[in-house]
């Protein structure tokens, strides 16, 4: 993970649309938000796929990221929310068939 002050100044370079501070971001982060994701769920592949889709929502977004907060605490969140989104859509629906009337 980056320093703050090395993080602030990426995520400014990155905003200008500077390919290698992205790339420097998807370094630092990329493993710690794929094994917090594991931790979660306990799946690697579902754990890689969220933390991509994570990276790929949070570039789009990088002109919302509010620079008080840390953009790690920023993208596990987006990571997390998109791992309860998969969880909710993975989730049995109840059986009709063993609905009492």
């Amino acid at each position: 993970m980056l320093d703050p002050k090395t993080e602030r100044l990426t995520i400014e370079r990155a905003r200008r649309g500077d390919r290698d501070a992205i790339a420097e971001l998807l370094h630092a982060y990329q493993r710690p938000l794929e094994a917090f994701l594991f931790r979660l769920c306990g799946k690697h592949e579902l754990a890689e796929d969220l933390a991509q889709e994570a990276f790929v929502r949070v570039i789009k977004s990088l002109d919302r990221f509010d620079d008080q907060y840390r953009f790690s605490t920023w993208l596990f969140t987006i990571g997390k929310r998109l791992l309860v989104n998969a969880q909710q859509k993975m989730k049995p629906n109840a059986d009709s068939e063993t609905v009492e009337y």
